[in-house]
């Protein structure tokens, strides 16, 4: 078709490029199905340099990338498909399935892809649900009874959890913006009451880190709507007033104390 088109009287340049596109991507696709994990960055460079475009689909609406978590892609090589080549991680196909799905429903333990995956920078935290599956990662990967890819992704949203915690403050607008934040990140099915295993914080959950860093809001709220546990112990036997009254926050205190 290129050919014809590049004989034909008038000629006409945007179906000219549209073709040339197409070939150039078909390549891409052959390239990423015979070399699979031995695929090279320079490879794919020189594909995308000659104009393919790295969010073409192809069978069943299938994008590229997940094509290359189909045929064995390194780790590395889907993050430089995301972070270099700026390959799109929502794309979805006709199955309803995005690239993460594709590597929930693949990959095997040790989960390498998985975890390259679940710690992309663009891996943002409403990506943990699936709109079109009206499902949860979470939920996914446990209807398709893969309990590895569930554990890793339960430990991602608690690694977030926490992470999420560390940056509140005294300030209240912060803590609303927080409070956002967990909630979004429980619904998709992070464990409130885990407790974490930091070297510092040692079988601390997030209340008791809240006690130590945050406002009586947050502490009110992870209790309240998030079903947060005041009674658990941390690894020194400290329960979460017992932080807040080291710390001088007294209006945590008072508000525990006033509890069941």
């Amino acid at each position: 078709p290129l050919q014809i088109a590049k004989k034909a009287t008038p000629r006409n340049p945007p179906l000219i490029a549209i073709l040339e596109e197409q070939g150039v991507n078909i390549e891409l696709k052959h390239l990423i199905e015979t070399k699979k994990s031995h695929l090279t960055t320079d490879e794919v460079h020189n594909c995308l340099d000659n104009g393919a475009n790295i969010n073409a689909t192809i069978a069943n609406n299938d994008s590229l990338l997940q094509l290359l978590i189909a045929n064995d892609g390194t780790p590395e090589m889907i993050t430089a498909f995301v972070n270099d080549f700026n390959a799109n991680i929502s794309t979805i196909n006709i199955n309803g399935l995005r690239p993460i799905e594709t590597c929930i429903m693949l990959d095997k333990d040790p989960f390498v892809r998985l975890r390259a995956f679940l710690k992309l920078p663009k891996m943002a935290t409403d990506l943990f649900t699936n709109s079109k599956l009206n499902k949860t990662l979470l939920q996914f990967a446990i209807d398709q009874n893969c309990p590895g890819a569930a554990k890793l992704i339960q430990d991602e949203l608690n690694f977030r959890l926490w992470n999420c915690v560390a940056h509140a403050n005294t300030n209240e607008e912060n803590d609303k913006i927080i409070i956002n934040e967990l909630r979004q990140l429980t619904n998709y099915g992070a464990q409130i009451n885990y407790k974490h295993h930091d070297s510092m914080y040692q079988k601390w959950t997030v209340l008791h880190f809240a006690c130590k860093t945050a406002t009586k809001l947050l502490v009110q709220y992870m209790i309240e709507h998030l079903k947060a546990d005041y009674t658990l112990k941390n690894h020194n036997g400290d329960y979460p007033i017992s932080i807040a009254a080291e710390c001088g926050h007294l209006a945590i205190v008072e508000y525990l104390h006033g509890l069941p």
